[in-house]
């Protein structure tokens, strides 16, 4: 497995490779985010589509990372809280307000 460890415009520093113990570049165009006080990279041709947050349909008895699913365009697609996951703590969301919401 290759782990991100920094990340630049157009250039990921991973680690570590399988045939090395060092690091190597790997060029490309990737979706960046954090979690906690970690960034990960996703290759962009990987993503299919960047949304805004939904509340997803509960699903009954799945396990508390699986926040639910969404049917986006006729495909039911899961919503899995990556933090939760990966063991790490719970985060608050902070939802943007839309126009009329009086809260």
């Amino acid at each position: 497995m290759t782990y991100l460890t920094s990340f630049n415009a157009g250039t990921v520093q991973t680690g570590p490779p399988a045939d090395s113990g060092g690091l190597a570049a790997v060029a490309g165009e990737f979706s960046a985010f954090n979690l906690g006080d970690e960034a990960y990279g996703i290759d962009i041709l990987h993503v299919q589509e960047i949304r805004s947050f939904e509340a997803p349909t509960r699903i009954a008895s799945a396990p508390a990372h699986m926040l639910g699913v969404l049917n986006l365009r006729g495909v039911i697609v899961p919503i899995v809280d990556l933090r939760l996951r990966l063991g790490m703590a719970h985060a608050q969301r902070h939802l943007p307000l839309t126009h009329g919401d009086s809260t």
